[in-house]
C-alpha cells in the first residue's frame, strides 16, 4: 500500500571508485541489477551497511539508478 512507503526507513546508496555501499536502519532486501536488467547481487540487510565491489558502470539498486566509477 502507498502508506507503507512512508513507514520504511530509506535505503541509502553511496558509491566510490569500484564500489557501492548500501546502508539502512531496518531490514531490507537489496537487489542490484545492470542497466540491461541482469541481476548482479541480491541480499538481505538487517541493519547497518554493506559494500559491494563492482566494475565501472550504471546499476539499479532497488529502483535507484547509480553510477560506479
Amino acid at each position: 500500500a502507498a502508506s507503507d512507503v512512508y513507514k520504511r526507513q530509506p535505503l541509502r546508496v553511496s558509491t566510490r571508485r569500484g564500489a557501492l555501499t548500501v546502508s539502512t536502519g531496518r531490514s531490507v532486501t537489496v537487489r542490484i541489477y545492470t542497466m540491461n536488467g541482469f541481476p548482479v547481487e541480491s541480499f538481505k540487510l538487517d541493519y547497518g551497511e554493506r559494500t559491494v565491489f563492482l566494475p565501472t558502470g550504471i546499476y539499479i539498486v532497488n529502483r535507484q539508478k547509480v553510477w560506479v566509477d
